[in-house]
């Protein structure tokens, strides 16, 4: 399993466990980088600018918002990193760089 599902799947599970879902959905703008198809699983290198503004986590049990650090970033830089698994491009990788985009 890609190491970016997992981390996903790590956080989607923390969140249910403490009884928050999120509405709404992230907007993405990626930048696309290098692709070197000379590697046995071909792999791609780009930048995204993740904006989180309109993802909002609330209480399943009421639907009241959860506030979240104001000093919290909204919109970052995403570095990710793609291979071509089967036929299909696969996210392995996403790192979330600690500055605004």
């Amino acid at each position: 399993m890609a190491e970016a599902l997992s981390d996903t799947k790590t956080d989607l599970a923390g969140l249910k466990q403490q009884g928050y879902v999120a509405t709404g959905k992230p907007s993405l703008s990626p930048k696309y980088g290098a692709v070197d198809d000379k590697r046995k699983t071909p792999r791609s290198t780009f930048t995204d600018c993740v904006d989180i503004t309109k993802w909002t986590l609330v209480k399943k049990s009421n639907g009241e918002e959860v506030q979240l650090p104001k000093e919290r970033l909204t919109r970052y830089v995403s570095n990710v990193i793609a291979e071509k698994w089967y036929g299909h491009w696969v996210i392995v990788r996403a790192t979330q760089e600690e500055r605004s985009c």
